[in-house]
């Protein structure tokens, strides 16, 4: 698995340089940038491109790949280090970590076995030393930090259509399918790519991950099942033995059901 780093002067110095530099901004009266990116960093919106280029129930198996490559062939190649794409029957994945081996993501579509069209996505970014928020680009933080974040879009018919006793449960149901249909997708295509995907440990690994997460959450809202109410709004919040505190937005737009979490980041 991969591993958990300890604070570090490495931390500290990274830190001290991102506040000295929002700080120096703010006193100087000049404006902050639109992304602050740390020098021999990749910055999230190129590695998490494919993800976001991609469209639930539009984008084939080869408008994916396509993108995939497109995107791969964009990033620094001085900060990226092993770079794999991979495909089974009905799953498409690409995953990667930066040269210095401290950021590792991967990106993994499902299609539907009679469209092909893209029925689930995901994308999952373990950072070992976060220095910006990920969703805040313009916001470096005080100090680096290990950091998890997933994105997912999952076609969920029967769940939208389903009768259920309360909103409450509804939306237990749709996080626990969240949970379940990744933990599948993940072992379904590391057992149809064992032989050609040696790469296949960084999915592995984020997806164990993110097992511990989904099942954290899940046990704060079997404790406190109104919490499921925060989902939709300002996210639920909740503690995480590994990544401190954690957030899970989640929305059903139709039968699509979006969700994003971060690990690990300011609440």
């Amino acid at each position: 698995m991969i591993g958990i780093l300890s604070q570090s002067g490495n931390r500290v110095a990274y830190g001290v340089c991102a506040w000295a530099f929002s700080l120096c901004l703010g006193l100087c009266g000049c404006s902050i940038p639109k992304a602050f990116v740390p020098p021999g960093t990749l910055p999230y919106q190129d590695i998490a491109a494919t993800y976001h280029s991609a469209s639930i129930k539009q984008s084939s198996t080869l408008d994916v790949l396509r993108t995939m490559q497109t995107q791969q062939g964009l990033l620094n190649p001085k900060h990226v280090g092993r770079e794999l794409i991979n495909q089974s029957d009905t799953l498409v994945a690409s995953s990667g970590q930066s040269k210095n081996k401290q950021k590792h993501w991967f990106t993994l579509f499902s299609f539907d076995e009679q469209s092909m069209t893209t029925n689930r996505k995901y994308f999952m970014c373990l950072d070992e030393k976060t220095l910006v928020t990920p969703s805040e680009p313009q916001k470096p933080l005080f100090l680096p930090r290990k950091t998890l974040v997933f994105n997912s879009q999952l076609v969920v018919t029967d769940l939208a259509n389903q009768d259920f006793d309360s909103e409450q449960a509804r939306d237990i149901a749709l996080l626990e399918s969240i949970a379940r249909n990744l933990r599948s997708d993940i072992t379904t295509f590391d057992a149809s790519t064992r032989v050609s995907a040696n790469g296949n440990h960084i999915m592995t690994s984020i997806g164990l991950y993110m097992n511990t997460v989904f099942q954290q959450a899940l046990r704060e809202l079997d404790r406190s099942p109104y919490l499921a109410n925060n989902l939709g709004h300002q996210g639920l919040v909740f503690d995480h033995m590994i990544l401190n505190k954690g957030r899970i937005q989640m929305i059903l737009q139709g039968d699509i059901l979006v969700s994003r979490v971060e690990m690990g980041l300011p609440m």
